[in-house]
């Protein structure tokens, strides 16, 4: 028999269920099991999608009987589509800041160091920087 499909314990381990549960499935009427084939049974792709749709459905609280009946109204597709991950939410990017204009005076008190002084800081810091100036000889 050729290698194709999957075994029984991988789509175990994938649905996080045990190889009894499985087959216990298929004697439910859940789904047809593959031919059997001794320890070289492969189970093919709609296997896995009915084994893990199931296991979905359990998860989500429904009895076995309604999963029975649910299955048999599902395509393939429609199981794929209910087994795949939810989209990403989509995430706006945060608006550009905004910066309060403030206007800065700049007064150069020797070449290569300058002091910048904020319009908005009134009378008071233009008086320090001018002693600033003074004391240090800088040019305007």
């Amino acid at each position: 028999m050729p290698n194709d499909g999957t075994t029984i314990g991988e789509i175990a381990r994938e649905a996080g269920v045990s190889e009894r549960t499985i087959r216990y499935w298929y004697t439910q009427g859940l789904f047809v099991p593959p031919p059997f084939a001794g320890p070289g049974t492969r189970y093919l792709r709609e296997h896995r999608l009915r084994i893990l749709t199931i296991q979905k459905l359990r998860e989500k609280g429904l009895k076995l009987p309604a999963i029975k009946r649910q299955l048999a109204a599902m395509s393939l597709d429609e199981m794929e589509a209910l087994l795949a991950p939810p989209p990403a939410p989509r995430r706006e990017p945060p608006p550009e800041p905004t910066y309060a204009a403030e206007p800065w005076e700049r007064i150069v008190l020797v070449p290569g160091l300058e002091l910048l002084v904020s319009g908005a800081g009134g009378p008071v810091l233009r008086q320090i920087a001018q002693q600033i100036v003074n004391h240090f000889g800088g040019a305007r």
